[in-house]
């Protein structure tokens, strides 16, 4: 088993962001290859490829070069922006990132459920090996029990986020851009934050589905809304931004107040010509300012999880042999 990992950590945001665009790209390459058992997880903040075949070495030297091909990058240069593992650090790393201890947030709950749906995906479509299943069930059972054996401090993007704002009291009105998964996280986030009336704008034309009453905003009442709500979390990963700083600039003439602006996209749905003039709280700062590291005791136990799938994996397999 074997995983490429280009993240926050590892990787330029200006990478990161052009990688979210083309993971579709990136996955079509790999399926016109054959049937090379991989499995994307593509989140906010990095996008990772686990594999497994037959082949082993040249299953992992076509998955680099096919990041290579899309982001045309030199692979000698590319390798500076990717974590590259196999075996047990491939196993543990998996462990890590879907039990949120690679998250910016560490311990985001959110990311088992992304990564519960990308492994869906690929047995679904059939991209999935008798060993990627089980290094994935693992990381699974891996991400329960460590809510048992030692609950993780309720932290989320969102909440890093408010962190930053020094008064969150005048916070009623929120305005979210996006209608994915993530998105509707955050109006749930916040409406338990005590923001409860909430507005949406899908680029896609989507209507976001909610526990409790939101208004639509259509494209041409956009600008008006933006006048009206105190906060706007953008969350859709657009090609362009979606809030241009024209929409600000004309939002001040007409003497509007600017809302506070957080955009939790890796590409950038708030024009970043809007930051000379107001600060906009950024996923890259989020980054910057990681909340918490895990615990030993959570550190000590992935480790030695991952360690004993490897081990059943090689006796499994050395069974098979004979």
């Amino acid at each position: 088993m074997f995983v490429v990992s280009a993240n926050f950590k590892v990787s330029q945001w200006e990478l990161l962001n052009r990688l979210s665009e083309r993971v579709g790209e990136m996955e079509q390459r790999l399926h016109a290859d054959g049937s090379l058992p991989v499995v994307t997880v593509a989140t906010c903040n990095r996008v990772e490829m686990y594999g497994d075949s037959a082949a082993g070495a040249a299953s992992l030297a076509r998955v680099i070069e096919i990041f290579s091909e899309v982001l045309d990058v030199p692979e000698s240069e590319l390798f500076q922006q990717l974590f590259v593992a196999t075996g047990v650090d491939a196993i543990e790393h998996l462990h890590r990132m879907t039990s949120g201890l690679e998250a910016i947030a560490v311990g985001e709950s959110e990311v088992g459920g992304q990564v519960r749906r990308a492994y869906t995906s690929s047995i679904q479509a059939g991209r999935i090996s008798p060993r990627l299943r089980r290094a994935f069930d693992d990381a699974l059972r891996v991400n329960r029990d460590l809510r048992r054996l030692e609950p993780h401090k309720d932290t989320n993007l969102v909440a890093l986020a408010l962190d930053l704002i020094p008064d969150t009291s005048s916070l009623h009105q929120l305005l979210v851009i996006g209608t994915g998964e993530f998105a509707r996280t955050v109006h749930q986030r916040m409406h338990q934050f005590g923001v409860h009336e909430q507005w949406n704008f899908s680029t896609s034309g989507r209507r976001v589905s909610l526990p409790f009453p939101s208004h639509r905003v259509e494209a041409a009442d956009l600008p008006a809304v933006l006048g009206q709500v105190d906060i706007v979390i953008a969350a859709t990963g657009a090609e362009k931004p979606v809030i241009t700083r024209a929409m600000i600039d004309q939002l001040e003439a007409g003497g509007g107040r600017v809302p506070v602006l957080i955009d939790l996209a890796v590409t950038q749905d708030i024009d970043v010509a809007i930051d000379a003039k107001h600060p906009v709280i950024r996923l890259e700062q989020l980054a910057r300012n990681m909340a918490a590291s895990p615990s030993e005791t959570h550190a000590k136990y992935v480790r030695m999880r991952a360690e004993l799938l490897a081990h059943r994996m090689e006796v499994s397999e050395a069974g098979h042999a004979s």
